[in-house]
């Protein structure tokens, strides 16, 4: 019999121990072509602005754009270029959003399931600045390769 639990108990492990959180980001429509992507082992929303082929024509202004989470709080953002996409010189080169908790933290904050919004002023080639919203639902799952097979 107690064999039977410590093997139940090893086998209970090895699969939590497995198991990690997959994040989902899932788009709503919005006036301009875009594409976030999150990782949760990462810091930033892995932003793409346009057709990602093609040389984007925005850039996005970080000073005058911010985020609401799910909750309807407001978060200072910081943005830098995409370091693999410049070193492969690709030509859109997509954005590493890093939500703040506040101004004054300057932590970042971890996406959580929900609505997010990102507001972000946007000035294009031709000097033109407007401010967008581009919504994203973000759902979290768990991935066991011990459950669920291997990932592709």
């Amino acid at each position: 019999m107690r064999f039977y639990i410590v093997g139940a108990m090893i086998m209970f492990t090895l699969a939590l121990g497995g198991c990690m959180s997959v994040f989902q980001i899932e788009g709503e429509p919005a006036q301009i072509e875009f594409d976030a992507n999150y990782d949760s082992g990462d810091d930033y929303v892995l932003f793409t602005l346009g057709h990602p082929n093609k040389p984007c024509e925005y850039d996005i202004l970080a000073e005058e754009s911010h985020v609401v989470d799910p909750h309807g709080l407001s978060h200072p953002i910081v943005v830098k270029p995409h370091e693999f996409d410049l070193s492969e010189k690709y030509p859109n080169v997509r954005s590493d959003i890093f939500i703040l908790r506040s101004e004054k933290s300057r932590r970042p904050e971890r996406l959580s399931p929900g609505k997010w919004s990102f507001v972000l002023t946007l000035i294009q080639s031709a000097h033109v600045k407007q401010t967008y919203t581009f919504s994203v639902h973000v759902s979290k799952s768990h991935y066991s390769p011990f459950t669920d097979g291997p990932s592709n």
